[in-house]
C-alpha cells in the first residue's frame, strides 16, 4: 500500500511537470508569434518593442493557464470515460465467455433484453442503434436506479429494467425516425412517465454528455459513480452484486403482486392485444396471494419440470393468464372464481400437477366442485382394505 502511495505522488509530481512545461511552451509559441507579427508588421523602436512583448507577455499567460486548464479538464474527463468504458466492455467479454447473464446493478449489457422486446413488438434497429439504447439503459441501472427503484413498476431489477425498455420500444413504434441517439433518448424519456421530470431531465444531460466520437462513429462512454474505473474494481463489484440481488417473489406480500399487475400496463404486447389497462380490473389480492401459495407449495415438483424455474416466473405467467381471461370474457374483478378458470388455457404447469393444485384451490377455498374449469368430477376418495387372515393357535 506504501509503495502504491508513493508510485500515485510520483505521477501527480510527473502530471504537475508536464502541465506547467505544456502551459510554459504554449505561452512562449503564443508569444513568439506575437513578436514576429510586431516585427513584421510595425517599424517601432525597441523600446516600444519590448513593451509590447511584455504587455503581450501578461496578457497571455493568464489566458493560456485558463485554456490549459480547460484542455486538460477535457483531456481528464475524456480518459475517465475511456477508463470506464473499457472496464465496461470487458466485463461484457466476461459475461459473454461465462454464459452467465443476471440484471444486477454491474450488469454491462442488457442487449438480449432489448432484442428480445424489440422483435415481440415487431421493431428492427441497427446494431449501432441497438447499442446507443443499451447504453442509455446501462446508464439508468448503473447511476439513478437507487432514485427510482420505487417508481418503475415491476418486482425485480429485470422487471423494472424491462418497463423501461418497453416503454422505448412503444416511443420507437410510434416514429418515423427509428434511429437512437441523446436527441432521442430525451424524447423518450417523456414516454417513461413514472420518472419524475426533474430526473428525467438529469438523465437526458448525462447521456448527451457522455457522446463521445471515434472513428466516424458516436459511441456513449458511461461514467458510474459507484465503483473506481479499473477492472479489479469492476469485476469484484460485479460479484458482489451477484449475491446482493434478490430473485424470489415473496408470495405474502400484497406490494409484490400489485407490482405485476402494474407493470403489465406498461407493457405494449399487453395493451397491443386490446387486453385493456389491468388496472381498471377490480383485483382480489387476497384470492391471488392464496392460490399462488398453493401453487408455490410444488416448487420442488416444479424444479423437476422446469431446469430454468422461478418464483417470480410463477407468478407473472399466472397474474397475465388471470388478466387475459377476465379481459376476453368482459369480468370487471378477477377473484377466486376467474383464478380458477384461468388454469384451464394455463400451460405453465404440467396438466397432472394442475389437476392436482385445482383440487387443493377448490378444498382451500370452500369451493363447489363444479367450478373445476375442465368438468371433472371429484374424485372418490381412496378406500385402503385390509384383508384379515386368521391365524390357528395351533401349531
Amino acid at each position: 500500500m506504501k509503495k502504491d502511495s508513493e508510485n500515485s505522488d510520483k505521477l501527480d509530481n510527473f502530471n504537475n511537470v508536464v502541465n506547467w512545461a505544456s502551459l510554459l511552451c504554449f505561452s512562449f509559441c503564443l508569444n513568439s508569434l506575437l513578436v514576429d507579427c510586431i516585427d513584421y508588421f510595425a517599424k517601432i523602436s525597441n523600446r516600444e518593442n519590448l513593451a509590447l512583448v511584455t504587455a503581450g507577455t501578461v496578457i497571455t499567460v493568464p489566458t493560456v493557464n485558463f485554456g490549459m486548464k480547460v484542455i486538460l479538464k477535457i483531456r481528464e474527463e475524456k480518459f475517465l470515460r475511456d477508463q470506464h468504458y473499457f472496464c465496461q466492455t470487458n466485463l461484457m467479454v466476461m459475461e459473454e465467455e461465462e454464459g452467465s447473464h443476471k440484471i444486477t446493478r454491474m450488469t454491462p449489457s442488457f442487449v438480449n433484453e432489448i432484442t428480445e422486446i424489440f422483435r415481440e413488438n415487431d421493431l428492427e434497429l441497427s446494431y449501432d442503434d441497438i447499442f446507443n439504447i443499451n447504453q442509455f439503459v446501462y446508464l439508468i441501472n448503473a447511476n439513478y436506479y437507487e432514485r427510482l427503484k420505487d417508481l418503475i413498476p415491476g418486482n425485480s431489477r429485470k422487471e423494472k429494467i424491462d418497463t423501461i425498455i418497453n416503454q422505448i420500444s412503444y416511443f420507437l413504434s410510434e416514429v418515423d425516425n427509428k434511429k437512437f441517439d441523446d436527441k432521442m433518448a430525451m424524447v423518450a424519456l417523456n414516454y417513461c412517465f413514472f420518472i419524475p421530470q426533474d430526473i428525467r431531465h438529469e438523465i437526458g444531460q448525462e447521456f448527451k454528455k457522455s457522446k463521445v466520437k471515434s472513428l466516424n462513429k458516436v459511441i456513449y462512454k458511461i461514467v458510474r459513480g459507484d465503483v473506481k474505473p479499473d477492472i479489479p474494481s469492476y469485476r469484484n463489484e460485479r460479484e458482489k452484486a451477484f449475491s446482493e440481488e434478490p430473485t424470489p417473489f415473496d408470495f405474502n406480500d400484497s406490494s409484490w403482486y400489485l407490482n405485476t399487475i402494474v407493470s403489465y400496463a406498461f407493457n405494449p404486447k399487453y395493451r397491443e392485444k386490446g387486453y385493456g389497462d389491468p388496472r381498471d380490473l377490480e383485483w382480489d389480492i387476497t384470492s391471488l396471494k392464496k392460490v399462488l401459495n398453493i401453487i408455490a407449495s410444488h416448487r420442488n415438483e416444479l424444479m423437476k419440470e422446469k431446469s430454468n424455474y422461478s418464483d417470480i416466473e410463477l407468478a407473472e405467467s399466472f397474474v397475465f393468464n388471470a388478466m387475459v381471461y377476465a379481459s376476453t370474457n368482459g369480468h370487471q374483478k378477477v377473484g377466486i372464481e376467474e383464478y380458477v378458470r384461468t388454469f384451464k388455457n394455463w400451460d405453465y404447469l404440467p396438466f397432472f400437477l394442475k389437476l392436482k393444485v385445482i383440487d387443493e384451490v377448490l378444498d382451500d377455498n370452500n369451493l363447489d366442485y363444479s367450478y373445476n374449469p375442465f368438468d371433472l368430477k371429484k374424485p372418490r376418495p381412496v378406500k385402503t382394505f385390509q384383508k384379515i387372515i386368521p391365524f390357528s393357535h395351533k401349531i
